[in-house]
């Protein structure tokens, strides 16, 4: 234990015996048993959390049914928390030799995240968000302590509920989307605890009482179901993926908890016992967790009737990103960079000059085979299937932190070529070719277009795949691999096959072969290169509709051992559903043999001053 662990041990422990030692009726005395009343038992200050390993004893309330559901939520919160802590890898386990179950231990938590952040340089985007939402949550966790006092055996409540953010926190820090996402809905829960927190003590009615304990169970609800979707996103490796995102999967959790908290603020404003009464009614018609309360075999079917609506909101919301609609979002929003600040300007540009697709038709480098069957499929089974192929490629690289970067200026017609890309059908290809320059991809203005464009399109919230290309200097080569260029060009569609796995429906059909033996033939070199081309091409006929593919730096994989196979990839992101944006900021002889004049528009990199288009966070208000 470290010395600040053991001179807390000390004084918790001493707490026990201050208030025999000091005179009564004297300050100290007074003092010591204030102290003492906030401890709970000389063998918990010994170990804080002993009560996560041992069976739990359920609170004795008078009637024997305050808080029966929130005994079985915390039993259940107090299982999944070991399971949990089990399941992270060493970097992201909380050493709980240095960290204890207490609001204190929260915020200094909280505070050695953001710590470890400002060492790493992550001061971009999300994490800088994380930060404000995490300090705006430190500040109602007095809010959560009081309320949770109100009920019998509320220290054990906070010990729960502490313990489990803790460990959550922590194993999250490093992951940038489940970290935003995490500290958003924790500040969002926080600040609907801090609203009805501050009356509560006034009427500490059976009703408020029953209220408050229905409020933590859909809490310890809400951290039980964080935790299961970490792990289902670990086991699949898509825990830093930004398809399915956190609050899809506990928008319910957090409009119940909404519901419930606005129900304790309006019974706490009654100003007598004859009108809390005469909310009693409305109050037991309160819409619950259908998995509230419940053990064993009911509480197994409550899941899977929970499981089985959240597959259905799930599918609407999967069926709706494929829709037209998002793709004259994208456009329209990219549209709306030519005005403003840029409308002087334009007035006396150059009419850009109208383009269109040359109709090449679709290609394959395959041969055509008899139709199978199709099999039923999840999306959950698919990604499990593959997840070792995240052992290839950079998940860093599948997007980069966009509103972090400086204002780019970029022309007018480059933009309105990007729009006319956005809003026509697939399958179609664009190329942006900019001035060859090597920089760091911050200082890139070819690289942060394209990273505006990703998103842009996550934005609108419509289907999209990204990969920005780079040859990693200090990477071994996998046997097989001829040269950093053919591993690198590997682990480019790999990361693309893993995208396009996230982006199927939960349940669908197909009659293509998702067998982990088809995916485990993709050993991460270049030998695996037909199997990985016809996975891609399966992918994409398999998708509900069009996908935006945006690939910058396709330039870094020029290489005798790889033109062949740019080719060949290339033939496969003409076909079918994709809408591909290529972007590049050096030579490529590859793309200039297979891309038509059409499809290319010389992106100039460097603006004189006062002109072009400020491609700055402010101006993509869209309309998505």
């Amino acid at each position: 234990m470290s010395v600040t662990g053991d001179s807390r041990l000390l004084v918790r422990v001493y707490s026990f015996e201050a208030e025999d030692r000091n005179p009564p009726g004297s300050d100290a005395h007074t003092l010591a048993r204030i102290v003492a009343e906030g401890q709970e038992d000389r063998d918990t200050a010994i170990d804080p959390w002993r009560r996560f390993f041992e069976p739990r004893t359920p609170s004795q309330d008078s009637d024997g049914f305050l808080t029966a559901a929130l005994d079985v939520e915390t039993a259940a919160l107090r299982e999944k928390w070991m399971l949990f802590r089990e399941s992270c890898p060493d970097a992201e386990q909380l050493d709980l030799t240095t960290s204890q179950p207490t609001v204190k231990s929260v915020k200094e938590t909280v505070q050695a995240v953001q710590t470890a952040w400002e060492s790493s340089q992550r001061q971009h985007g999300r994490f800088n968000k994380a930060k404000k939402f995490f300090h705006r949550f430190c500040g109602t966790l007095n809010s959560h302590k009081m309320m949770m006092a109100v009920l019998p055996s509320g220290n054990e409540y906070i010990s729960i509920f502490t313990g489990v953010l803790n460990v959550i926190i922590h194993a999250s820090a490093n992951h940038e989307k489940v970290v935003e996402d995490l500290s958003n809905a924790l500040c969002t829960i926080g600040e609907h605890v801090n609203d009805c927190a501050t009356d509560q003590e006034l009427f500490q009615t059976e009703d408020l009482q029953k209220l408050i304990a229905d409020l933590y169970a859909h809490i310890f609800l809400f951290l039980t179901s964080v935790m299961d979707w970490m792990m289902k996103r670990r086991r699949q490796r898509l825990l830093d993926s930004f398809k399915e995102d956190l609050p899809s999967v506990i928008e319910n959790d957090m409009e119940k908890i909404r519901g419930i908290s606005d129900r304790i603020r309006y019974l706490a404003a009654q100003s007598s016992r004859a009108e809390a009464r005469s909310t009693r009614l409305a109050l037991e018609d309160l819409a619950r967790d259908v998995r509230i309360g419940l053990e064993g075999e009911r509480r197994h079917q409550a899941e899977m009737i929970q499981h089985a609506e959240a597959m259905r909101r799930e599918q609407g919301r999967s069926s709706s990103s494929w829709s037209f609609e998002k793709r004259q979002q994208l456009a329209e929003t990219i549209v709306d960079l030519l005005e403003d600040k840029a409308l002087s300007w334009l007035e006396t540009a150059r009419e850009p000059q109208g383009w269109r697709y040359n109709g090449l038709h679709k290609t394959t480098a395959f041969a055509v085979e008899e139709p199978k069957a199709k099999v039923q499929h999840t999306s959950e089974e698919v990604a499990l299937n593959s997840r070792f192929l995240e052992d290839y490629f950079d998940r860093d690289r599948v997007r980069l932190p966009y509103d972090a970067f400086n204002p780019v200026m970029v022309d007018a017609e480059t933009v309105s070529h990007i729009s006319d890309w956005a809003k026509a059908p697939p399958p179609n290809l664009l190329w942006l070719e900019g001035d060859p320059m090597r920089c760091d991809d911050f200082d890139n203005p070819v690289t942060m277009m394209a990273a505006r464009v990703v998103g842009l399109a996550d934005q609108v919230k419509t289907p999209v795949v990204s990969y920005f290309c780079e040859l990693r200097r200090d990477e071994r080569l996998r046997d097989g691999n001829g040269s950093r260029e053919a591993q690198a060009l590997v682990g480019l569609v790999y990361s693309l096959i893993r995208q396009l796995l996230e982006l199927l429906p939960p349940a669908f059909e197909s009659s293509s072969d998702l067998s982990t033996e088809r995916f485990r033939s993709l050993d991460g070199t270049i030998r695996s290169w037909n199997t990985a081309l016809s996975v891609i091409a399966d992918l994409v006929d398999t998708m509900p509709g069009s996908v935006f593919c945006i690939i910058d730096g396709l330039h870094w994989l020029n290489d005798r051992s790889t033109d062949d196979r740019l080719h060949e990839l290339l033939k496969v992101l003409r076909g079918g559903k994709l809408k591909v944006l290529l972007s590049t900021s050096g030579r490529s002889v590859v793309l200039r043999d297979e891309l038509s004049r059409s499809e290319t528009v010389h992106m100039r990199s460097r603006q004189p001053p006062g002109r072009g288009i400020p491609l700055d966070r402010k101006n993509f208000s869209g309309r998505g």
